[in-house]
């Protein structure tokens, strides 16, 4: 009797692995040391001369060798005592070795817990145990060490580093490359015994009986711990079936990644939306992929040059950004060309608009070069993103896009597409997941229901949390996600709040942050605004100033201070104040009058990770915040209006 096949992400991994061997998988760091040669001397009157060689930047393994180095992790976890069932953390940052670890842990019947890079020792042992997970791996000493206070608590608990797991593997970076070898030459990996006896009963039974075809859809793949923007953490059991429908509905939707695509991995592997929505799309599909860290994004993209580039709206404010300094720092006939790039007046005749065609041209490519030269994807998810963030990229020949989900819907649910988008929607539903809308008893605003999900994408519960699990799930399997919004009668999806985070004044207006926040985003002094009004006569805020910004406004007026005090000095600073005056003012006039922020105070910190104002995916974290300056917020409701 046949059996039934199931899809699956891991399936779909070592079908590429055994079905297309040698197309290109991965590009890593290319790590093997630059050269020394010499050139000429071979005629008597050409002098010698001695050059610097560097090596190029990555090297390309193929489907096989990604397969190979899988069965290496796989030999060495089950040598080390993995069985099925069990649950290994990843602590690192985005690399190969995270996603083949990932891939091992899978096809052995495992369950991948991953932990955000930057998370404190703290947060990562309370991870390691509500998931119960009996291994860790990461890529340094200093993330392992984090991970100390567990080893007296859990006997049988083993930390580990990815080069320990992968000590047998053939040297795949070029790290101990030969200076006699050829340059750019990458001779054939030779693997040792386990890891070739591995792959090779893996091979014999995907012929044979397509052994992954045979894996539980209702099985537990991963157990992603959210990044807790409102609250602790909760961990989410994301089954093979979820991970499969979402990728499978999203190719459906007209996400069409191949294997002609390059995909340039950066955002935080912990995360469902690079997780499933960047990595496992291009795993699904058999697109190459390279990776680096967030902080070495800007760098990386004009050497890797990427065709697709996920991100959440804070990255894709700070590229904004940055292009929009240099550009305004631009002089002489180069400002005169930006100008008219930028010129978008309606007293227009031939010769402007020959003009400003030839000044785009020229721009806008130049642009679009320091971001590869070849990118025709760009997506902002994880939270709600500025339409003014949208129409900056698409003008520039950029094609950003947009959608919804999180991580109980395995990442997007809703998306915009380059054929189906409309201004101020995430797009239109995902085919899998059904919605529907239950009238908001604290507001009645029809623009602003409670969104109830539910579908083969949908999770069915939360990991021992079975209070949550009471509130968040009905008997019919409708999954409440919090979040507030509409659909139109074409079936675009808005999105206009949280029911958590949404307050109400004094005078019964309701207010919605997340709508105040995004008056911000067109903002280039503010890095994030706190609203503050629930139970208040007004709108107050906290706002947090964009260190780059402020530099360069003080240099702009020659203006300094000293370097340790920078911060305290730009809260004070009057032209700071002044550029923040003006974009609370701008904010205000696109927000309804009862949004509208009456005081607000400057805090003289950076919000970031480190200091716990925010979360591993650059969200503000506002309670936080405003129980940290409770003292500031003070003053803001004491004051006369």
């Amino acid at each position: 009797m046949a059996q039934h096949i199931h899809e699956s992400l891991v399936r779909r991994f070592w079908t590429h692995v055994f079905e297309s061997p040698a197309k290109p998988a991965v590009h890593v760091r290319n790590q093997a040391p630059s050269e020394t040669r010499v050139i000429g001397g071979a005629h008597a009157h050409v002098a010698p001369v001695t050059v610097r060689v560097e090596p190029k930047p990555y090297r390309t393994l193929t489907w096989r060798d990604s397969g190979l180095i899988v069965a290496e992790l796989m030999a060495y976890l089950t040598a080390h005592g993995f069985k099925k069932g069990d649950r290994v953390a990843i602590l690192a940052w985005n690399s190969p070795e995270w996603v083949w670890t990932d891939l091992a842990v899978q096809s052995l019947g495992g369950v991948t817990v991953p932990i955000y890079p930057n998370t404190s020792s703290e947060g990562a042992c309370e991870i390691l145990i509500d998931s119960g997970a009996k291994f860790l791996l990461s890529d340094d000493l200093e993330q392992l060490q984090k991970s100390e206070p567990l080893h007296a608590e859990v006997a049988d608990f083993q930390a580990m580093l990815f080069s320990q797991a992968l000590s047998k593997a053939p040297d795949y970076t070029g790290r101990h490359a030969s200076p006699d070898a050829p340059y750019g030459s990458h001779p054939k990996l030779q693997f040792g015994e386990d890891a070739t006896r591995v792959f090779h009963i893996l091979q014999y039974e995907h012929i044979c009986y397509d052994r992954f075809g045979t894996i539980d859809p209702n099985k537990t793949a991963t157990i992603i711990y959210s990044s807790g923007s409102t609250g602790k953490p909760k961990g989410v059991p994301l089954t093979h079936g979820n991970i499969a429908a979402a990728c499978q509905a999203l190719v459906r939707h007209g996400f069409n990644f191949s294997e002609t695509d390059l995909y340039l991995s950066y955002l935080p592997l912990a995360h469902v939306y690079e997780r499933v929505n960047g990595m496992g799309m291009c795993l699904w599909n058999g697109v190459p992929t390279a990776f680096c860290r967030t902080d070495e994004l800007a760098d990386t993209l004009p050497r890797v040059r990427p065709t697709i580039l996920i991100g959440v709206p804070a990255v894709w404010r700070k590229i904004k950004d940055k292009i929009s300094h240099e550009l305004s720092t631009a002089t002489g006939i180069k400002a005169k060309m930006i100008a008219w790039a930028f010129d978008d007046s309606a007293t227009i005749n031939p010769f402007t608009l020959m003009r400003r065609g030839l000044a785009q041209k020229i721009v806008f490519r130049t642009i679009r070069g320091k971001l590869g030269g070849r990118l025709r994807l760009l997506m902002s998810g994880g939270a709600a993103i500025n339409p003014e963030v949208i129409v900056f990229f698409n003008k520039l020949g950029l094609n950003l896009r947009q959608g919804y989900g999180m991580t109980e819907t395995t990442g997007g649910i809703a998306a915009e597409t380059d054929e189906n988008n409309r201004a101020g929607s995430v797009g239109r539903m995902i085919d899998c997941v059904e919605v529907k809308f239950v009238v908001n008893e604290d507001n009645p605003d029809p623009t602003k229901q409670i969104i109830y999900l539910r579908g083969d994408a949908i999770i069915r519960n939360y990991h021992n949390l079975p209070d949550v699990d009471a509130k968040s799930f009905d008997d019919e399997g409708w999954f409440n996600t919090g979040d507030l919004g509409w659909m139109d009668e074409d079936g675009y999806l808005y999105i206009t709040g949280r029911k958590k985070r949404e307050g109400k004044t004094q005078q019964g207006k309701y207010y919605s942050p997340e709508n105040i926040e995004n008056a911000f985003d067109g903002s280039a002094i503010v890095q994030y605004v706190v609203p503050i009004g629930d139970d208040r006569p007004f709108i107050g805020a906290l706002i947090f100033v964009n260190q780059v910004t402020a530099t360069a406004l003080l240099a702009k007026s020659n203006s300094t201070t000293a370097k340790q005090d920078a911060l305290l000095a730009y809260s004070q600073n009057t032209i700071v104040i002044q550029s923040v005056a003006e974009a609370v003012a701008k904010a205000n006039s696109t927000l309804e009058h009862w949004e509208q922020i009456g005081q607000y105070e400057i805090v003289p910190v950076e919000a970031t990770v480190a200091n716990g104002l925010l979360t591993p995916t650059l969200k503000i974290r506002s309670e936080r915040a405003m129980e940290k300056y409770k003292d500031l917020i003070d003053l803001i409701f004491s004051r006369k209006r």
